[in-house]
Order: C-alpha cells, then structure tokens, then sequence
C-alpha cells in the first residue's frame, strides 16, 4: 500500500540523517550533530537510541564549553535511554574522575579537545575505523 511504503521511505530517510549525525559527531562537528539529532527526536520522539545520542552530544558540547556539571546530566540522560551506552558511560566517569574500566587515560587533557600524543583525535577512542 501507499501508506506502507511511505512508512518504509520516511525510516529510510531516518537510517540516513541519523548515520550523517554520527558521522558529523565522529569528526567533530558536535553542533551539526546535534541539530540533525534534535529533528531526529522531534520526529521520533519513542526512539530511545536518538534521545540517547542526542544528550551525549548535548553533554560533549557541554563538557568542551567547561561546563562539566551541565555535561554530567546530559550524560546521566543519555545513560537513562539506553544504560548500555559505552561513550556515555566512559565519558561520565572520565569527567567525573572516577576510573574508567579496561581503560587508563594519561591526560585530562583528551577531554577538553586536545589532541592525544599519538594524534588521534578526542573520539577516536570510540569511533575506530
């Protein structure tokens, strides 16, 4: 039916601006991300996994303004859409300076956007090609 595929193109549609938002938080361009994400929970307001990413992006913007409080919630928010969220998790317990699990960090630094000393940069850690 007409209505049917319509359904199938808007999903499509969807699959599409939500893969160009991750691509655009992998390289950095955090407000791009989170401008296609908002549209993204306006629309689909029942997809946890958008309003998840769309509060870590909010808090990473958060957290890059020096404003760590403001990104811990944003951060708990995305945790409490999907708890099984590992940047979100990682990026809360390195902000909170509690230890990560598995994982060592040797510099604060990484966090405010600063390159790593091998180059990579801050989402690399969790965006591997």
């Amino acid at each position: 039916t007409a209505e049917g595929l319509e359904k199938v193109r808007r999903r499509e549609g969807e699959k599409e601006r939500y893969e160009t938002a991750l691509a655009d938080l992998h390289q950095g361009r955090l407000p791009s991300a989170r401008a296609a994400l908002r549209a993204l929970v306006a629309e689909s307001p029942s997809t946890r996994t958008y309003r998840a990413h769309f509060h870590y992006v909010t808090g990473c913007m958060h957290e890059a303004a020096g404003r760590a409080g403001e990104a811990l919630v944003e951060y708990d928010r995305a945790l409490g859409f999907d708890p099984d969220m590992e940047v979100a998790r990682t990026s809360r317990e390195n902000l909170s300076g509690a230890p990560s699990p598995g994982e060592a960090r040797t510099s604060r630094e990484n966090l405010r956007g600063a390159p790593s000393p091998d180059g990579a940069g801050r989402f690399s850690r969790w965006f591997r090609k």
